[in-house]
């Protein structure tokens, strides 16, 4: 084999490989999508958990809405819809806040009863939450 010919292969080789890891880098975005979905798809709630949402969550929803809260605003404007929460998280003693803000961490990302919980952000010292209407 000459020298030419073995430069030719070496950059047949090259080329070759070069069209793989474009091929690759093109289905990236795909598979990356399809892996995120597949995680939202595996989150369950345990079955506590769920009872509990589905008891609440729709109470919370006609009370705000589709509007951002805050647990504050929650037991400011809707005290007894607070206290259902409160009751669902099982929250009682120093902390009740935050058992509700765990349940609703949990509860976030996974549909229950068509409605999704949210994470939208913070604001001084607790969480904003937003419900979403999903279909089911």
């Amino acid at each position: 084999m000459h020298e030419d010919d073995r430069i030719e292969l070496a950059l047949a080789q090259i080329l070759e490989g070069q069209r793989r890891i474009v091929s690759q880098l093109e289905a990236l975005p795909a598979r990356v999508a399809a892996a995120m979905l597949g995680e939202r798809q595996e989150r369950r709630l345990d079955t506590t958990d769920l009872a509990a949402l589905r008891a609440v969550l729709p109470l919370i929803f006609d009370a705000v809405g589709s509007a951002t809260w805050q647990l504050r605003d929650l037991a400011a404007d809707r005290p007894d819809v607070y206290e259902a929460l409160l009751r669902a998280a099982g929250a009682s003693g120093p902390s009740p806040d935050r058992k509700a803000g765990k349940l609703l961490a949990r509860a976030a990302g996974v549909p229950v009863r068509g409605l999704l919980v949210e994470r939208s952000g913070e604001r001084r010292s607790g969480a904003l939450w937003t419900l979403k209407e999903v279909l089911r």
